[in-house]
């Protein structure tokens, strides 16, 4: 059987919609700013003559014959998946797939979001946006996540250009492409390397799962609080970056201002041991206890002390105080790593991915 006749019979059988491409109308790329990465093929189209739905035509791949047949099931397993948690606000809405009416090329059909990624909607609102908006976006893509974990199902791959902003909504895109997408399609950007599990970098085989998410969700923590991509001065040197990240350190900026409380708890999500993790429902309970106004740090009144604490990552653990407010940081003393210096990376170091050096 021909790799496309078993494809769409493998669709219907997993009861995905296949939407005749003739239904969408004024089909439109994307420019570049309203994208992820400008590695994606990505289209706006109008579906549907009475309903006029605007939707996302995402392209999958122009050649399925020489895709393996059991990548395909995988990818259509995720996609089948992906009906259970199909209708909830802060999960990004899969409705089926397409085939260019004259070519081979198959199309994912999203819903559309109007505001673009998470990144960039800091990038253009983050002077604007107070403490109960940042924690308000968190809270939307930990809602969103925990819906994801509840279903048994984990995304492996989150960051700020897989949530995307509709209507100042936060909704979680990308999931059931997060591993077997990245084996058919696109490689994975050197900015997205800090959102990815420590253990994943050092070995692919590693099998991501919700404590992944939980990792993830945390440096998102962290980009939110400062509207900067964490380690940004150091994004453009992927060996240094790997190997600052895989020797345990974690982004050291800590905005004055920042609730202490929520601190604590992204430093916390991204703790190098996966069992020493909150789950989602600890994330979401520690985001609804968050005081904003009685416990977070100003400028000019902060005082390191040493207190050690019951953790598995390599460095030393600092308290920040603020009078009897405490907060947990990390200290980052590597001598040997210098951002003008150029490390020889060991075979072990070496990731065993694919990065596109292009990035957006």
């Amino acid at each position: 059987m021909a790799t496309k006749v078993w494809l769409e019979a493998t669709l219907k059988n997993g009861h995905i919609k296949f939407i005749d491409y003739d239904s969408f109308q004024q089909i439109t790329p994307l420019p570049a700013q309203r994208r992820a990465s400008s590695s994606s093929n990505l289209f706006w189209a109008i579906w549907g003559k009475d309903n006029k739905i605007p939707v996302a035509l995402k392209t999958w791949k122009s050649d399925c014959n020489n895709i393996d047949h059991n990548a395909i099931e995988r990818f259509v397993n995720e996609l089948t998946l992906l009906s259970k948690v199909n209708f909830h606000a802060n999960v990004v809405r899969f409705f089926g797939m397409s085939q260019h009416s004259s070519s081979d090329t198959y199309f994912l059909v999203m819903q559309y979001a109007n505001g673009g990624t998470l990144r960039q909607h800091l990038q253009r609102n983050f002077h604007q946006l107070t403490w109960h908006d940042k924690i308000r976006f968190i809270k939307e893509i930990a809602t969103g996540l925990q819906c994801i974990h509840n279903e048994g199902m984990s995304h492996k791959n989150l960051h700020p250009n897989n949530v995307l902003v509709h209507d100042g909504r936060m909704m979680i895109a990308d999931l059931g492409f997060s591993d077997t997408w990245h084996d058919l399609s696109k490689p994975y950007h050197d900015e997205m390397i800090p959102f990815l599990e420590p253990l994943f970098l050092q070995n692919n085989s590693y099998q991501r799962d919700k404590r992944s998410d939980i990792y993830s969700l945390g440096v998102v923590m962290c980009e939110v609080s400062s509207g900067r991509p964490p380690f940004e001065s150091t994004a453009s040197n992927f060996h240094l970056l790997l190997r600052i990240i895989m020797n345990g350190e974690r982004e050291s900026s800590i905005v004055p201002g920042a609730p202490l409380q929520y601190v604590q708890l992204y430093r916390h999500c991204w703790d190098g041991d996966p069992i020493s993790r909150p789950n989602i429902q600890d994330v979401l309970h520690k985001l609804d206890k968050t005081r904003l106004y009685s416990s977070f740090v100003k400028p000019g009144e902060v005082r390191f002390k040493l207190d050690p604490l019951p953790s598995k990552n390599k460095d030393e653990n600092l308290y920040l105080s603020n009078n009897n407010s405490k907060t947990l940081i990390k200290r980052y003393s590597h001598p040997n790593i210098s951002p003008s210096s150029s490390p020889t990376m060991s075979p072990r170091m070496v990731p065993p991915i694919m990065l596109d050096s292009a990035g957006e």
